[in-house]
């Protein structure tokens, strides 16, 4: 059975939540209280790397793989069978 400890930074449902440090710290001590394994970090459109980094700092010894994606384009326009596709 899973207990789940009661996190002690506890986003609320205001600028606190948008503070990406904040939330990071949210995370690492859900994962941490869950008894998860090890996992992966995967960022999509990377930018300038300060969210990675951010998460590098937090998650590390929680966190053993960190992947960071981006096309240096944005994302491309839809396709016909993208706009196909059910929801």
């Amino acid at each position: 059975m899973i207990r789940i400890k009661r996190p002690s930074i506890l986003p609320a449902l205001n600028s606190d939540l948008l503070k990406r440090a904040n939330l990071f710290k949210f995370i690492r001590e859900f994962i941490e209280a869950s008894n998860m394994p090890d996992g992966y970090y995967m960022e999509f459109g990377v930018l300038n790397g300060e969210a990675m980094i951010d998460a590098y700092r937090q998650f590390r010894g929680v966190v053993s793989y960190y992947l960071g994606f981006d096309s240096f384009e944005g994302l491309p326009d839809l396709t016909e069978s993208d706009q196909e596709a059910p929801e």
